[in-house]
């Protein structure tokens, strides 16, 4: 997620690459606490970006989910 928060990619890139890695990659709830965790140790403006990707990410499969 940070990797991709410093790409700094266009918005269908961002959403491609993550619907791949949550496709592909599903983490387990140890592995997801592991990653909340280093998101709370990030510097707050990079925290934000990273946050901003996963909220986004959501935000879609909510829609997707109605």
């Amino acid at each position: 997620m940070r990797l991709l928060a410093r790409l700094e990619l266009d918005p269908a890139r961002n959403h491609l690459l993550t619907a791949f890695f949550e496709t592909y990659l599903a983490l387990l709830d140890k592995e997801e606490r592991m990653l909340q965790t280093e998101i709370n140790n990030l510097d707050p403006e990079e925290e934000a970006k990273v946050m901003e990707l996963i909220t986004s990410y959501e935000k879609k499969g909510i829609e997707q989910g109605k």
